[in-house]
Protein backbone atom coordinates (compact mmCIF):
# COMPACT_ATOMS: atom_id res chain seq x y z
CA UNK A 1 0.00 0.00 0.00
CA UNK A 2 2.24 2.45 0.82
CA UNK A 3 4.75 1.67 -2.52
CA UNK A 4 1.61 2.74 -4.33
CA UNK A 5 0.65 5.74 -2.68
CA UNK A 6 4.36 7.17 -3.18
CA UNK A 7 3.90 8.91 -6.34
CA UNK A 8 1.04 11.01 -5.30
CA UNK A 9 3.10 13.61 -3.51
CA UNK A 10 5.43 13.85 -7.14
CA UNK A 11 2.43 14.63 -8.94
CA UNK A 12 0.88 17.23 -6.73
CA UNK A 13 4.59 18.77 -6.50
CA UNK A 14 4.51 18.88 -10.09
CA UNK A 15 1.23 20.32 -10.44
CA UNK A 16 2.16 22.86 -8.06
CA UNK A 17 5.08 23.61 -9.75
CA UNK A 18 3.47 24.34 -13.03
CA UNK A 19 1.24 26.55 -11.54
CA UNK A 20 3.33 28.84 -10.04
CA UNK A 21 5.22 28.83 -13.10
CA UNK A 22 2.25 29.60 -15.37
CA UNK A 23 1.24 32.22 -12.63
CA UNK A 24 5.01 33.94 -12.69
CA UNK A 25 4.85 34.02 -16.62
CA UNK A 26 1.59 35.54 -16.45
CA UNK A 27 2.13 37.92 -14.44
CA UNK A 28 5.88 38.90 -16.43
CA UNK A 29 3.73 39.11 -19.65
CA UNK A 30 1.27 41.72 -18.01
CA UNK A 31 3.94 44.15 -16.48
CA UNK A 32 5.77 43.48 -20.38
CA UNK A 33 2.52 44.30 -21.96
CA UNK A 34 1.38 47.43 -19.74
CA UNK A 35 4.96 48.77 -20.76
CA UNK A 36 4.42 48.04 -24.46
CA UNK A 37 0.85 50.27 -24.29
CA UNK A 38 2.21 53.01 -22.43
CA UNK A 39 5.19 53.48 -25.09
CA UNK A 40 3.04 53.08 -27.79
CA UNK A 41 0.41 55.48 -26.91
CA UNK A 42 3.08 58.17 -25.91
CA UNK A 43 4.57 57.83 -29.13
CA UNK A 44 1.71 58.25 -31.08
CA UNK A 45 0.38 61.00 -29.15
CA UNK A 46 3.82 62.08 -29.89
CA UNK A 47 3.62 61.83 -33.66
CA UNK A 48 6.74 59.24 -33.29
CA UNK A 49 5.24 56.04 -34.58
CA UNK A 50 8.20 54.81 -36.52
CA UNK A 51 10.76 55.72 -33.65
CA UNK A 52 8.94 53.33 -30.98
CA UNK A 53 8.81 50.36 -33.83
CA UNK A 54 12.64 51.52 -34.98
CA UNK A 55 13.05 50.60 -31.16
CA UNK A 56 11.05 47.64 -31.25
CA UNK A 57 12.88 45.76 -34.03
CA UNK A 58 16.25 47.48 -32.60
CA UNK A 59 15.55 45.30 -29.54
CA UNK A 60 14.30 42.23 -31.29
CA UNK A 61 17.41 42.39 -33.19
CA UNK A 62 19.99 42.47 -30.43
CA UNK A 63 17.52 40.17 -27.69
CA UNK A 64 16.81 37.05 -30.33
CA UNK A 65 20.47 36.14 -31.17
CA UNK A 66 21.56 36.97 -28.11
CA UNK A 67 18.88 34.52 -26.32
CA UNK A 68 19.40 31.85 -28.94
CA UNK A 69 23.32 31.89 -28.40
CA UNK A 70 23.20 31.95 -25.07
CA UNK A 71 20.75 29.18 -24.17
CA UNK A 72 22.78 26.92 -26.35
CA UNK A 73 26.07 28.01 -24.73
CA UNK A 74 24.42 27.45 -21.11
CA UNK A 75 23.05 24.38 -22.15
CA UNK A 76 26.51 23.35 -23.03
CA UNK A 77 28.58 25.01 -19.81
CA UNK A 78 25.15 23.21 -17.72
CA UNK A 79 25.67 19.61 -19.12
CA UNK A 80 29.62 19.50 -18.61
CA UNK A 81 28.83 20.85 -15.19
CA UNK A 82 26.80 17.91 -14.41
CA UNK A 83 29.41 15.45 -16.29
CA UNK A 84 32.31 16.75 -14.30
CA UNK A 85 29.93 16.40 -10.82
CA UNK A 86 28.55 12.73 -11.75
CA UNK A 87 31.69 11.56 -12.93
CA UNK A 88 33.41 12.96 -9.32
CA UNK A 89 30.93 12.68 -6.64
CA UNK A 90 29.34 9.04 -5.66
CA UNK A 91 26.02 8.89 -3.96
CA UNK A 92 23.46 5.97 -3.31
CA UNK A 93 20.67 8.05 -4.55
CA UNK A 94 19.21 7.32 -7.86
CA UNK A 95 18.45 10.63 -9.95
CA UNK A 96 15.68 11.10 -11.67
CA UNK A 97 17.48 12.42 -15.23
CA UNK A 98 14.75 13.84 -16.72
CA UNK A 99 13.43 15.70 -13.90
CA UNK A 100 17.04 17.28 -13.93
CA UNK A 101 17.61 17.82 -17.61
CA UNK A 102 14.05 20.08 -17.09
CA UNK A 103 15.60 21.90 -14.30
CA UNK A 104 18.59 22.85 -16.82
CA UNK A 105 16.63 23.83 -19.10
CA UNK A 106 14.42 25.86 -17.72
CA UNK A 107 17.77 27.60 -15.87
CA UNK A 108 19.41 27.86 -19.27
CA UNK A 109 16.07 29.54 -20.66
CA UNK A 110 15.86 31.42 -18.04
CA UNK A 111 19.32 33.08 -17.36
CA UNK A 112 19.57 33.54 -21.33
CA UNK A 113 15.99 35.30 -21.63
CA UNK A 114 17.57 37.78 -18.35
CA UNK A 115 20.32 38.40 -20.50
CA UNK A 116 19.09 38.95 -23.65
CA UNK A 117 16.42 41.63 -22.11
CA UNK A 118 18.80 43.33 -20.22
CA UNK A 119 21.16 43.38 -23.09
CA UNK A 120 18.55 44.97 -25.79
CA UNK A 121 17.27 47.37 -23.19
CA UNK A 122 20.68 48.69 -22.52
CA UNK A 123 22.44 48.89 -25.81
CA UNK A 124 19.50 48.97 -28.68
CA UNK A 125 20.10 53.18 -28.88
CA UNK A 126 24.13 52.92 -28.24
CA UNK A 127 24.04 50.38 -30.63
CA UNK A 128 22.57 52.38 -33.46
CA UNK A 129 24.83 55.31 -32.82
CA UNK A 130 27.68 52.63 -32.87
CA UNK A 131 26.40 51.51 -36.63
CA UNK A 132 25.52 54.67 -38.08
CA UNK A 133 28.63 57.04 -36.88
CA UNK A 134 29.75 59.06 -39.01
CA UNK A 135 33.65 60.69 -39.41
CA UNK A 136 33.90 64.63 -37.57
CA UNK A 137 37.13 64.47 -39.44
CA UNK A 138 39.05 65.60 -36.70
CA UNK A 139 41.39 63.88 -34.72
CA UNK A 140 42.33 64.07 -30.57
CA UNK A 141 45.90 64.61 -30.29
CA UNK A 142 46.44 62.10 -27.86
CA UNK A 143 45.27 58.59 -29.49
CA UNK A 144 44.60 60.17 -32.99
CA UNK A 145 41.55 59.32 -33.00
CA UNK A 146 37.90 60.61 -35.01
CA UNK A 147 36.21 62.79 -32.65
CA UNK A 148 32.90 60.91 -33.84
CA UNK A 149 34.87 57.60 -31.88
CA UNK A 150 34.16 59.55 -27.92
CA UNK A 151 30.30 60.42 -29.21
CA UNK A 152 29.23 57.65 -30.79
CA UNK A 153 31.16 54.24 -30.41
CA UNK A 154 32.93 54.57 -26.81
CA UNK A 155 29.62 54.71 -25.05
CA UNK A 156 28.66 51.58 -26.69
CA UNK A 157 31.94 49.73 -26.18
CA UNK A 158 31.19 50.92 -22.48
CA UNK A 159 28.06 49.82 -22.37
CA UNK A 160 28.96 46.06 -23.60
CA UNK A 161 31.71 46.02 -21.19
CA UNK A 162 29.58 46.22 -18.04
CA UNK A 163 27.72 43.96 -19.95
CA UNK A 164 29.46 41.61 -19.78
CA UNK A 165 30.97 42.18 -16.43
CA UNK A 166 27.44 41.70 -15.32
CA UNK A 167 26.84 38.06 -17.43
CA UNK A 168 30.04 37.42 -15.72
CA UNK A 169 28.38 37.85 -11.95
CA UNK A 170 25.17 36.17 -12.90
CA UNK A 171 27.50 32.59 -14.43
CA UNK A 172 28.57 33.08 -11.05
CA UNK A 173 24.88 32.63 -9.56
CA UNK A 174 23.91 30.31 -12.53
CA UNK A 175 26.55 28.20 -11.34
CA UNK A 176 25.64 28.39 -7.59
CA UNK A 177 22.24 27.52 -8.41
CA UNK A 178 22.97 24.68 -10.51
CA UNK A 179 24.84 22.68 -7.97
CA UNK A 180 22.61 23.27 -5.68
CA UNK A 181 19.86 21.25 -7.44
CA UNK A 182 22.65 18.85 -7.91
CA UNK A 183 23.12 18.37 -4.85
CA UNK A 184 19.81 18.24 -4.22
CA UNK A 185 19.02 15.35 -6.41
CA UNK A 186 22.76 13.47 -6.36
CA UNK A 187 23.08 13.88 -2.56
CA UNK A 188 26.42 12.90 -1.87
CA UNK A 189 27.72 10.11 0.44
CA UNK A 190 29.16 12.12 2.85
CA UNK A 191 28.84 9.38 5.78
CA UNK A 192 30.05 6.00 5.17
CA UNK A 193 30.05 2.58 7.59
CA UNK A 194 33.10 1.11 9.44
CA UNK A 195 32.14 -2.19 9.23
CA UNK A 196 35.43 -3.66 9.21
CA UNK A 197 36.11 -2.76 12.59
CA UNK A 198 32.72 -4.17 13.53
CA UNK A 199 33.45 -7.38 12.08
CA UNK A 200 37.06 -7.38 14.19
CA UNK A 201 35.48 -6.67 17.57
CA UNK A 202 32.99 -9.16 16.81
CA UNK A 203 35.81 -11.49 16.34
CA UNK A 204 37.69 -10.67 19.21
CA UNK A 205 34.64 -10.85 21.79
CA UNK A 206 33.77 -14.30 20.39
CA UNK A 207 37.38 -15.95 20.57
CA UNK A 208 37.17 -14.36 24.41
CA UNK A 209 33.99 -15.84 24.92
CA UNK A 210 34.99 -19.16 23.43
CA UNK A 211 38.08 -19.28 25.68
CA UNK A 212 36.07 -18.79 29.06
CA UNK A 213 34.71 -22.33 30.73
CA UNK A 214 30.87 -22.76 31.50
CA UNK A 215 30.96 -22.72 35.47
CA UNK A 216 27.95 -24.61 35.19
CA UNK A 217 28.12 -27.08 33.19
CA UNK A 218 26.77 -27.33 29.34
CA UNK A 219 23.89 -29.58 29.99
CA UNK A 220 22.50 -28.37 32.80
CA UNK A 221 19.75 -25.23 33.14
CA UNK A 222 21.75 -22.87 34.37
CA UNK A 223 24.70 -23.55 32.26
CA UNK A 224 21.79 -22.87 29.04
CA UNK A 225 20.92 -19.24 30.41
CA UNK A 226 24.95 -18.78 30.64
CA UNK A 227 24.90 -19.81 26.87
CA UNK A 228 22.24 -17.69 26.34
CA UNK A 229 23.87 -14.51 28.02
CA UNK A 230 27.36 -15.17 26.11
CA UNK A 231 25.36 -15.05 22.62
CA UNK A 232 23.38 -12.13 23.49
CA UNK A 233 26.39 -10.00 24.54
CA UNK A 234 28.50 -11.31 21.11
CA UNK A 235 25.79 -9.68 18.66
CA UNK A 236 27.01 -7.38 16.38
CA UNK A 237 26.62 -3.90 17.13
CA UNK A 238 25.09 -1.24 14.77
CA UNK A 239 27.81 -0.11 12.16
CA UNK A 240 29.51 3.33 13.05
CA UNK A 241 30.03 6.33 10.99
CA UNK A 242 32.35 8.48 9.90
CA UNK A 243 33.01 11.25 7.71
CA UNK A 244 34.13 10.11 4.31
CA UNK A 245 36.03 12.77 3.24
CA UNK A 246 36.63 11.95 -0.38
CA UNK A 247 33.36 13.33 -1.54
CA UNK A 248 34.11 15.95 0.45
CA UNK A 249 37.51 17.11 -1.27
CA UNK A 250 35.69 16.62 -4.32
CA UNK A 251 33.56 19.44 -4.04
CA UNK A 252 35.94 21.24 -2.81
CA UNK A 253 38.01 20.92 -6.02
CA UNK A 254 35.53 21.68 -8.12
CA UNK A 255 34.31 24.71 -6.82
CA UNK A 256 37.89 25.68 -6.56
CA UNK A 257 38.38 25.27 -10.07
CA UNK A 258 35.27 27.20 -10.80
CA UNK A 259 35.76 30.22 -8.65
CA UNK A 260 39.48 30.43 -10.18
CA UNK A 261 37.97 30.41 -13.45
CA UNK A 262 35.02 32.85 -13.23
CA UNK A 263 37.54 35.30 -10.94
CA UNK A 264 40.33 35.21 -13.13
CA UNK A 265 37.78 36.33 -16.22
CA UNK A 266 35.86 38.79 -14.23
CA UNK A 267 39.17 40.54 -13.06
CA UNK A 268 40.63 40.81 -16.79
CA UNK A 269 37.22 42.12 -17.44
CA UNK A 270 37.76 44.92 -14.67
CA UNK A 271 41.03 45.69 -15.70
CA UNK A 272 39.69 45.89 -19.74
CA UNK A 273 37.26 48.26 -18.19
CA UNK A 274 39.47 50.44 -16.42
Amino acid sequence: MKGARAPKPAKGQRRLSVVVLFIVVIVALLILLVNFITDWMWFTEMGYVSVFFKQLFTELEIGIPVFLILTLLCLYYLSRLRKGYFSHISSHEQTDMKKLGRYTTFVAVGFSAVVAFYAADRLWFKGLQFTHSTDFGKTDPLFNLDVSFYIFRLDFLKALNELLIAVILMIIVMTIIYYLILLTMHSPDIMEAEEESDEADFTQEDERYSGTSNPFGDGTPFGKVFEQVGRASRRPRRPKRQFDDNNFKQLLNIASHQLTAMGIIFFLMLAVDF
